[in-house]
């Protein structure tokens, strides 16, 4: 009996082993062939990424009275850039929104930002466009020269959003866009195209606050929600903040033609694919129009 249970006990013991041995043989050759876990998404691509980063330019400041200037210092001869008309929220100043509106200056624009606390009516941010149009003309002026007064965008934030709904219906913009934009606007006479953001998680203008400007517009429209985002979001922000990319894509595209930059209103539309913006949308006006960007 001794016998018998020493050498079951042997054979247990090389059917154990045998048996793990198979396991790690299994597992190696299993490795080997790269099928240890299925494929995992790739997450999508962001396709304003080009627009992270800051522009080719170094950006001056002008602070007048009413308005305070970031532009491109030093442009080649002959250059000229287009116009971004600039509101703050309500009790804000332009150094509260500083590192984005360095940002876009950056990228080759000429943020005319007004020195008001209560920009909704519009009527101080296009007091910068008259003084621009007049310095353009002035020897001598910083200005000389450089703007070009045929593409200016009225842009801003909350009450600055709604500023620039208002200063839009001025004649010599050429297109808007009103991030998180207070009540009081309306895009039903709009001329320009339109790009109107939100955020994700803003409890002051949330989403559906927003959502009825685009609804309402006659012309050209792009709606989007930037994730995790609250009302502050472009506030005292070290690089420009998580809207850079996406506003300084849209002045590129309406103000300069960019290529790469109106693909991403065009065609298929792929910001709808952004990995940072929920709920895009785009309507049938901007559609046909964007068609062939």
């Amino acid at each position: 009996m001794g016998q018998h249970s020493m050498n079951r006990r042997h054979l247990l013991r090389a059917g154990a082993a045998g048996v793990a041995a198979t396991a790690v043989t299994a597992a190696i050759a299993q490795g080997a062939m790269g099928t240890t876990s299925p494929a995992q998404p790739r997450p999508a691509a962001d396709p304003t990424a080009a627009w992270n980063p800051g522009g080719p330019y170094r950006v001056a400041t002008k602070v007048t009275a009413v308005t305070t200037y970031y532009y491109p210092e030093r442009p080649a001869p002959g250059a000229t850039f287009p116009v971004l008309l600039w509101g703050n929220g309500t009790y804000g100043a332009p150094w509260v929104y500083r590192e984005l509106l360095k940002h876009w200056a950056s990228h080759g624009l000429i943020v005319a930002a007004a020195n008001t606390a209560f920009a909704n009516d519009g009527t101080d941010m296009l007091a910068g466009l008259d003084d621009l149009t007049a310095e353009n003309d002035r020897a001598g002026s910083a200005f000389h020269g450089t703007v070009d007064l045929a593409h200016v965008c009225a842009t801003g934030h909350s009450q600055g959003g709604a500023g620039a709904l208002n200063a839009a219906l001025d004649p010599r913009v050429t297109s808007v866009l009103p991030i998180q934009p207070g009540p009081l606007a309306s895009a039903k006479a709009l001329h320009s195209p339109v790009l109107l953001l939100s955020g994700e998680t803003d409890g002051i203008v949330p989403p559906g606050a927003v959502l009825p400007f685009y609804e309402e517009a006659r012309v050209p429209a792009v709606y989007a929600s930037l994730r995790d985002a609250g009302h502050f979001a472009p506030v005292f922000t070290p690089d420009g903040g998580r809207f850079r990319a996406l506003t300084t894509a849209w002045f590129l595209a309406t103000l300069t033609a960019d290529a790469p930059a109106r693909s991403v209103f065009g065609g298929a539309f792929p910001l709808t694919a952004h990995p940072e913006y929920l709920d895009v949308r785009r309507n049938d006006a901007a559609r046909d129009t964007f068609a062939a960007w």
